[in-house]
């Protein structure tokens, strides 16, 4: 018994230790108590959605993987950070090919890839570049005048495409309108080529008749003149 006290006071004293610190170990991932986030050994998969584009398989939130970093969408604002699990800081710059491929990123939540879709591991980034390219005060300014310009752009671009809507709209209402006078005019031509002709067949009748009536008053001259010439 004597010798199996030490170890069992060395039990205890750990059990107390981890009932302080409020942590409790399981394999595979610690768990501290409170609102940490859990630490998973494994790193989860990544799959393609789009070019050079990829989002983490199995996150109860959107992460995706693009232009050497990681990007969480949460709460209608984009954090990026160099790692899958944490470290998220509010980003004003995002790719151009999660804004061009990416419209609904809440799709993406528990994402699992099909078959015949491109799928790796997952990995941390260099923290150095990271740094340098992304954490950099002049470089986050630059980069959000840059979306600044962009966004005005897109909002110049808008209202013009929505001046040109609205101006191929008129011409097709016009062109309908004018397709409707086409058909009217097309009627009315059918309908003066049909009076033309009934008025040149009425001609034709009348020049028969004045023909006809010439020619018996002719006839009727010459009667007169023989009955004359008969008296005489």
């Amino acid at each position: 018994m004597n010798r199996f006290l030490p170890h069992l006071l060395a039990g205890a004293m750990v059990v107390g230790l981890l009932g302080s610190t409020g942590c409790v170990a399981r394999a595979g991932y610690v768990t501290p108590v409170g609102p940490a986030v859990t630490v998973s050994t494994a790193s989860p998969s990544l799959a393609m959605v789009g070019p050079n584009v990829w989002v983490v398989q199995g996150y109860d939130e959107p992460v995706f993987y693009a232009d050497d970093g990681y990007w969480l969408y949460r709460n209608n604002v984009w954090y990026r950070s160099h790692a899958y699990n944490g470290g998220w800081v509010r980003s004003f710059y995002v790719p151009v090919g999660i804004r061009t491929h990416i419209r609904y990123p809440y799709r993406y939540r528990r994402y699992r890839a099909r078959r015949g879709i491109r799928v790796r591991r997952a990995f941390r980034v260099n923290r150095r570049a990271y740094r340098t390219r992304y954490r950099h005060p002049r470089y986050n300014r630059r980069v959000y005048r840059n979306n600044r310009r962009v966004y005005r752009d897109n909002r110049r671009l808008r209202r013009n495409n929505r001046r040109v809507i609205r101006n191929n709209r008129r011409v097709i209402r016009n062109n309908r309108r004018i397709h409707r006078d086409n058909r009217r005019m097309t009627r009315d031509n059918r309908r003066l080529r049909r009076d033309n002709r009934r008025i040149r067949r009425d001609n034709r009748r009348v020049k028969r008749n004045t023909r006809r009536v010439k020619r018996n008053e002719r006839r009727r001259d010459r009667v007169r003149r023989v009955r004359k010439k008969k008296r005489d």
